[in-house]
């Protein structure tokens, strides 16, 4: 009874303190009812007013301060809001939807009621940005909207906007405005806040390459909605053209704004996608301003380099599957591109590069175990082989590359060991003449790693291996009749056929592509001073394979490789010879090597000579190639006309052919006329005389 008689006296205690406080409370509104009609007119009342009257509201009565802390708090924390307007004041919030009526009131409407935008609301929008000291915010708000009109017009899948686009001179100046003004306007507007790590410059934390941190902003919360419209809105864009300069262009603008992106998890995956796919898919210029922006986002946001750089190797592998001559050049900058990627963070980079290397030596133990043609058939492609090339340029990117730190990039450096393995094991694994090209590839990767890792790789004793397999491509003679191609562009071939083995424009090319290599290799061995024990053997093959070919074209070719080899041996013991060898003397060593490779060494004007040839080529094929594409287009568009000039040449010769063939047998019917008429037999014939006047005829309009 005592416990129920205690809880009843409790809950009337608190019903009363309610009711005090509640009248207390009705008091303090008409107080404040008062003061705004006291101080209608003058307009005075002010935040901090209100928070005097407040502070003397806690002295004079705690408890229902405390209970309006409780209960009522919005009324403590008045006008909160109002603060972020008057810090910026040059920016007035207003809804966007109301004010964007005002300049709206001429335009046109289609046959869904939306509005038509026109020459002068473009007018009217350029004017208001580049005369207005103080920018409207409604002018943004009408931008973004037009700027939805012509992602609707290019194709996006999204609502209907409120705008519509009709003529192509409107859409190209309202993108031009987007581009060249909202950026700018936008990062104004939300105006950028100084945080701590900011006003400490003289930390040493921050002094690290790459150190970024998140700029806050003042009103961001407030303009937060209107930017995130915005780069979306530029996202879809992205993704529905396909001008490259207009491409290029938005990368541009969207590249300016990838501080406002980072803000956004979903906004900066979209644009990785978006980005990545135009990098790996779109034509040279497109692709270098990708790879830019990518940069900048590893730059100041480097959580997204693993997803980013994850899906530029899978968007790499997918679009490697075909090989072309065209293509050649955007893969490899592709390659020397995801190089740059990497070194940007190489200790992450090492991880996935270890995994995808390690990947691609799974595959080639299974088909080494197996040799069946399947697993064989995963090894020997372009996918594979496209792979290989790209971490030899991941690797020796990581060599050439200056760090203040030498950890962060030694462990992409020691991932070219395993990669050599791999690509001397990939070439030895299915020796057949078939795959001859795909063995100068192997050759070509491993120059790759020894030329920037300075490493020394058995890969011109690997190349005299090769010298049987030419042999054995030169024992039959080639098939005339069956010419396939004159020039074949060894790059873009992995596998050929018998008829391609025998074809002389096939075996022109591969040979030659053999000697390059056998005279690269030797050019990045010359510097050692172990150049005339290493060439001793070499030379030996190669005069084999002079003694044995029956190309003389091809004898003479590498019978020229082998004297220089010779001679070049012969100047390196001259310098051993001469020189005291000090093994542990770093500057000897250096120096020698300098003398090695000097500008009137054998094998370097020898080298030099073949270098400047070889550029003369690539220059006359470039040329011919674009010399073809400009020709292209007008013969396509004068298809008709020379279709009309051939018929009516190809009538006027049948035509002068008839014509001789007639007069033969005119002169051969004159002489019979001329017998018959000495042996008084006359005969006129009628066709022939109307033959004759026919061709006349045809022989005067010719």
């Amino acid at each position: 009874m005592t416990n129920v008689s205690n809880v009843k006296a409790q809950k009337r205690q608190r019903n009363a303190t309610f009711q005090t406080c509640s009248k207390r409370r009705k008091k303090l509104e008409n107080t404040e009812t008062d003061v705004d009609s006291a101080f209608d007119d003058t307009e005075n009342l002010t935040l901090s007013n209100h928070k005097k009257q407040l502070g003397e509201l806690a002295e004079k009565d705690p408890e229902f301060f405390k209970f309006l802390k409780e209960q009522e708090s919005d009324l403590l924390h008045f006008d909160e809001s109002d603060s972020d307007v008057e810090e910026d004041p040059q920016y007035e919030e207003v809804d966007g939807k109301d004010e964007s009526l005002k300049g709206d009131e001429n335009l046109r409407r289609d046959f869904s009621g939306r509005k038509i935008i026109d020459l002068d609301f473009v007018t009217n929008l350029q004017n208001s940005l580049l005369q207005k000291d103080q920018l409207e915010l409604s002018v943004i708000h009408r931008m973004v909207a037009a700027f939805t009109a012509c992602v609707a017009r290019v194709g996006a899948d999204i609502e209907p906007p409120s705008y519509v686009i009709n003529d192509s001179d409107v859409f190209e100046s309202i993108v031009r405005l987007c581009f060249t003004y909202v950026g700018k306007f936008l990062l104004t507007l939300i105006g950028h806040t100084k945080t701590e790590s900011d006003d400490k410059k003289s930390d040493s934390k921050l002094k690290k390459v790459g150190k970024y941190k998140k700029k806050q902003y003042r009103c961001w919360k407030k303009y937060g909605n209107l930017i995130k419209c915005y780069l979306h809105a530029l996202l879809q864009f992205l993704n529905e053209i396909q001008t490259s300069s207009v491409t290029v262009c938005t990368l541009r603008a969207v590249t300016d704004l990838l501080e406002l992106y980072i803000h956004f998890p979903k906004l900066t995956r979209s644009f990785t996608r978006t980005v990545v796919k135009i990098w790996s898919r779109r034509t040279d210029e497109c692709r270098i301003a990708a790879f830019l922006a990518l940069a900048k986002l590893i730059r100041i946001h480097k959580t997204s380099f693993p997803a980013l750089i994850k899906r530029c190797y899978l968007e790499y592998v997918m679009n490697v599957r075909d090989v072309k001559e065209e293509s050649w050049p955007l893969i490899v900058l592709m390659q020397k591109s995801f190089a740059e990627l990497c070194v940007t963070c190489p200790e992450i980079a090492y991880q996935y590069a270890f995994v995808y290397i390690r990947q691609t030596a799974i595959h080639l133990r299974n088909a080494m175990i197996a040799k069946r043609k399947d697993l064989i058939q995963t090894i020997y492609n372009w996918q594979f082989m496209q792979c290989l090339y790209l971490w030899s340029q991941v690797i020796a990117k990581a060599h050439r590359h200056i760090s203040s730190k030498k950890e962060d990039v030694a462990g992409i450096r020691e991932l070219d060991y395993p990669l050599c393995q791999i690509t001397i094991s990939t070439m030895k694994l299915f020796p057949s003449l078939k795959y001859f090209p795909l063995r100068l590839h192997c050759l070509r990767i491993l120059l790759i790693i020894q030329q920037n890792c300075h490493t020394y790789i058995p890969t011109l004793s690997l190349a005299v291996e090769l010298l049987s397999d030419a042999l054995l491509i030169l024992k039959k003679k080639p098939a005339k009749e069956k010419g396939m191609q004159k020039s074949i562009d060894i790059r873009c071939v992995l596998k050929v056929s018998s008829a391609h083995i025998d074809d002389a424009g096939f075996r022109r090319a591969a040979l030659e592509e053999l000697f390059r290599i056998h005279l690269e290799a030797a050019h990045i061995v010359q510097q050692s001073c172990a150049f005339a024990d290493i060439v001793i053997p070499i030379t030996h093959e190669i005069k084999s394979f002079v003694k044995n070919c029956r190309s003389t074209d091809f004898s003479r070719l590498f019978k020229s490789l082998e004297t220089k080899l010779q001679e070049q041996s012969a100047y390196a013991r001259g310098i051993l010879n001469s020189s005291d060898m000090d093994l542990t003397n770093e500057a000897l060593m250096k120096h020698l090597e300098r003398r090695f490779q000097a500008p009137d060494a054998p094998l370097t004007k020898f080298y030099d000579s073949w270098q400047k040839a070889w550029k003369l080529r690539e220059n006359a094929l470039n040329s011919v190639d674009k010399k073809t594409v400009q020709q292209t287009k007008p013969a396509q568009r004068s298809d008709r006309l020379n279709l009309e000039q051939n018929t009516t040449a190809a009538v006027k010769t049948k035509s002068t052919v008839v014509v001789k063939a007639n007069k033969v047998d005119i002169k051969k019917n004159n002489i019979k006329r001329a017998r018959r008429k000495s042996e008084e037999i006359v005969v006129t014939p009628k066709g022939d005389e109307d033959v004759l006047e026919d061709l006349m005829l045809s022989d005067g309009e010719d």
